[in-house]
C-alpha cells in the first residue's frame, strides 16, 4: 500500500516507520509561555528546543519520567506530537461557538482547543467510556474542567446532537500507519482486511457528523494514518456525494498537498503521520 501510494517516498517511509519517535510537549499556554518553559526545563539541566510548526510544541532532547517535568501537577503541559498539534491551528475562532470533538479519547485535542479558546459549550464524544476517564483527567490536570464541557460516552455513527453544532473536530478511526513508531504492535495486529472495514466506518462518523453540523460551520477530518484510501480518496467520495461540502484549503509550507486535505508524513525527529482537511458546510 504504501509503494502504491507514496511511490517516492516509500524507502524513506519504510526506515522512518522504524525509528523511535520524538518525544514531545504541548506547552499550555494559559499557564506559561512556551519560552518560558524552556527556560524552566534549561534551570532543571534538561535538554530540549522548540518545535518548527507548532507555536505551542517542545521536543525533548533526552529521556524524562514525564511525572517529573517541572509543572506536571499543575497543567503547564501535555503530551502531543507536534503533528497532532496542528489541529488547533486549523480552525476558526471558537470562543462562544459550540463544538464537538468526535471520538475524543484520550483528550489530548479537547484540552488544546480549550487552551486556545473558550466555546459556549464542547462536547467531548467517544464511545469508550473507559478512554473518556482519560480525558476527564487529563482536563482536571491541565485546569481546563469547566460546566461548558460535556465528557460524552456515544457512538458517533448514531449520536446527535441536541442543537445546531458551529464546529465539529472529527479524528476518525484510522489504520494508524502514521504512528506505527509509537505503536510498533500494529505490524502484528492490522490485517489487510481491516482497512476496507475502517474505511466503512470513517464514512458513516463523517456522514452522521456533517448531518449535526449547521450551514457556515466547519468540520475538520483528521487521521493519523498515511494510507490514502483513509484520507485523501475518503475526502474525494465525500465532496463528490455532498453537493453542500466546500473545501477551505490549507495554506501551509508543512506536509504535503493532496487533491483534498494536506498529508504529513512521519519524520526523524519531527512528527508522526498525520492528515488533515477543513470542510465548510455551505447551503
Amino acid at each position: 500500500r504504501l509503494k502504491k501510494d507514496w511511490p517516492e517516498q516509500v524507502a524513506d517511509l519504510a526506515a522512518q516507520l522504524q525509528k523511535a519517535a520524538p518525544l514531545t510537549l504541548r506547552v499550555n499556554q494559559r499557564h506559561i509561555g512556551r519560552d518560558a518553559y524552556l527556560i524552566k526545563l534549561q534551570q532543571h539541566e534538561i535538554k530540549a528546543h522548540a518545535c518548527d510548526i507548532s507555536n505551542a510544541g517542545i521536543i525533548l532532547d533526552q529521556g524524562v519520567q514525564i511525572t517529573e517535568l517541572p509543572g506536571f501537577d499543575a497543567g503547564w503541559f501535555s503530551v502531543q506530537d507536534q503533528h497532532a498539534q496542528l489541529c488547533a491551528s486549523l480552525l476558526p475562532n471558537l470562543d462562544g461557538k459550540v463544538v464537538v470533538d468526535a471520538c475524543a479519547a484520550p483528550g489530548g485535542k479537547t484540552a488544546h482547543l480549550l487552551e486556545k479558546f473558550q466555546p459556549a459549550h464542547l462536547i467531548a464524544l467517544d464511545q469508550d467510556a473507559k478512554r473518556l476517564v482519560r480525558v476527564e483527567e487529563n482536563l482536571q490536570r491541565l485546569q481546563l474542567n469547566s460546566d461548558k464541557v460535556q465528557i460524552l460516552a456515544a457512538d458517533a455513527t448514531t449520536w446527535t446532537a441536541p442543537e445546531p453544532v458551529d464546529c465539529i473536530v472529527l479524528d476518525a478511526p484510522c489504520s494508524a500507519i502514521g504512528v506505527l513508531r509509537r505503536h510498533p504492535d500494529i505490524r502484528l495486529l492490522r490485517q489487510s482486511g481491516d482497512i476496507a472495514e475502517t474505511v466503512a466506518l470513517q464514512k458513516q462518523i463523517l456522514q452522521q457528523m456533517w448531518s449535526q453540523l449547521k450551514v457556515g460551520g466547519t468540520l475538520l477530518y483528521i487521521t493519523c494514518s498515511i494510507l490514502k484510501v483513509e484520507n485523501e480518496q475518503q475526502m474525494q467520495q465525500f465532496f463528490a456525494e455532498h453537493a453542500d461540502a466546500r473545501e477551505i484549503k490549507i495554506e501551509a509550507d508543512w506536509g504535503i498537498a493532496q487533491a483534498h486535505g494536506r498529508q504529513l508524513l512521519p519524520t526523524s525527529a519531527q512528527g508522526d503521520g498525520f492528515y488533515y482537511c477543513r470542510i465548510e458546510k455551505v447551503a
